[in-house]
């Protein structure tokens, strides 16, 4: 997140992590910065695209700011199996 008030000393900005519409935790952010803050989703399906919303209350006057973007998923990594010629039946060939 950019544009977050860096003069604030209120207080600790708690920030409530969205994903499509679901809260998926919360993380704090420190006096003085206009930037930062994050939050790892897990369990996402791939290929798909999410929205993501972060809400910051300012605590303790109230006030919040929401922030929000798309983002879409990569491919799953392809897995290899580890294979041994000793460990096989001996009877592989390149064929």
């Amino acid at each position: 997140m950019a544009g977050l008030d860096a003069s604030w000393n209120e207080g600790t900005r708690t920030v409530y992590w969205y994903i499509d519409g679901e809260m998926d935790g919360t993380s704090s952010l420190p006096n003085g910065v206009s930037s930062g803050g994050s939050h790892t989703f897990r369990g996402l399906d791939a290929v798909t695209e999410y929205t993501i919303q972060a809400e910051v209350k300012h605590d303790p006057t109230g006030l919040d700011s929401w922030f929000s973007a798309s983002a879409t998923t990569d491919d799953p990594a392809i897995q290899v199996d580890r294979w041994s010629w000793t460990s096989s039946n001996g009877s592989a060939s390149s064929a």
